[in-house]
Order: structure tokens, then sequence, then C-alpha cells
């Protein structure tokens, strides 16, 4: 009886053990599927690590601020109805600011009522989209078809109003003679020209068709006035 015995305890204490590798070989199993499946969406997702921006010198950043537009135009109406249009050699729009647009060699042309042309020019310009300004310096010329041409520094225009305002040194130069002065107001669809300041002002007198020669009449003031 006890011989007999014997081999079936042993046959019995087999049975746990063999349990016992079958579910760590399953366990082994489990994982390496996991593992692989892991690895795959590693793969999957994985990207290549991007480069660090390069970090902009102070020439750099100074040159972002802005973009450049080749052959910059502006074109409208103003309050009369009249088209007026200013363009650019080069223009540069802010990014922080974009309704202001710094140009270089402008040209501009309004248009008054009577149908007479006004041309500007100037080395640079600031133009505001919103209000229609053009702040002009750097040889500002301003000419009124057979009127005058002024010449000065700086000058402010109000696009939609044609009217200029400027506290520079001016000069108008017209068929009859010259003004000077310091400061100056157009306003009135550019009929109305007031000069501000030590007004000098020197007119030709044409000779008679008896030979009388012309002369020159100078005369200054603190302030007058030019109606086109």
């Amino acid at each position: 009886m006890i011989s007999r015995a014997r081999p079936t305890i042993r046959r019995r204490r087999r049975g746990p053990a063999i349990m016992v590798w079958l579910f760590v070989l399953a366990a082994a199993g489990v994982f390496g599927v996991f593992l692989i499946q892991a690895s795959g969406f590693d793969i999957e997702t994985a990207t290549a690590p991007q480069p660090a921006e390069p970090v902009a010198t102070p020439k750099q950043a100074s040159e972002q601020e802005r973009f450049a537009v080749q052959g910059s135009e502006v074109a409208g109406f103003d309050n009369d109805q009249q088209p007026y249009k200013i363009a650019a050699v080069e223009a540069n729009q802010d990014k922080e600011q974009p309704n202001l647009v710094h140009m270089r060699q402008v040209t501009g042309l309004l248009r008054r009522t009577d149908g007479r042309a006004m041309d500007v020019t100037a080395n640079t310009g600031l133009f505001n989209s919103k209000d229609k300004s053009l702040r002009l310096s750097g040889d500002v010329t301003i000419k009124l078809t057979d009127s005058f041409t002024a010449n000065m520094d700086t000058a402010d225009i109000d696009v939609k109003q044609k009217a200029l305002t400027s506290q520079a040194e001016i000069v108008v130069v017209m068929e009859g003679g010259v003004i000077r002065s310091t400061g100056v107001d157009v306003t009135n669809n550019g009929e109305h020209v007031t000069f501000k300041s030590r007004v000098r002002a020197i007119f030709n007198s044409a000779g008679t068709k008896t030979g009388t020669p012309a002369v020159q009449v100078e005369t200054s003031s603190s302030k007058g006035n030019l109606q086109q």
C-alpha cells in the first residue's frame, strides 16, 4: 500500500508545478506582446526633435518688426469724392500697428473740385490708413497746377480734407513772385493758404507795352493769406 501511494503523491506535486510554469510562460507572453505593441506605438507616434529656433540679433529683430512691399500704392476718394493716389518706391508696414505704412520716395496726387491737380513729392512719408493722414519729410514739394509750387522740409497732409499744415520754413513760388514764411496752413479744398509767421513776399510788377522795365515789390508781415 505504501509503495503504491508514493507515485500518486508525486503526480499530485507535479501538477501545481506545471501550472506555475504555464502561468509564468503565459505572463511572459502577454508582457512580450505588450512590449511589442508599446514599442510599435512609440515608433508610430514619435517625431523627430525640432531644432531650436535661432536667437535674433538686435539688427535682425528690428528688421523683423516690419515687412516690405515693393511699389506700394494707396488710392481712394476724398470727402469731395475726388480721387487721390499716394505711391512710393518702397513701403514698410508695421506688424504691431498695421495702419501705419512707412514710405520712401513718395509721390502723391490730390485733385481739387475744379479739376486742378495737386502733386506731392517727398523723400519719406508716414501714411495712416485709419484717418488717411500723411506725414512727409525731406524735400517736400507741393505743386498746384497753374498756381504755385511750395517747398518745405516737413508737412502733414489730411488726404480726405485736402488740408496741409507745416511748421517748417516754406518757400512758395508763383508766376508773380515769391513768398517765404515760417509755417503754413492750406485749407478749404486747397484754396485758402495761411502763412503763419515771418512772412516775406517779393512780387514782380510786369512792364508796360511802352517798355517800362519790371520792378520788384517787397513786403513783410507777421502773417499773411493767399487765395487760390
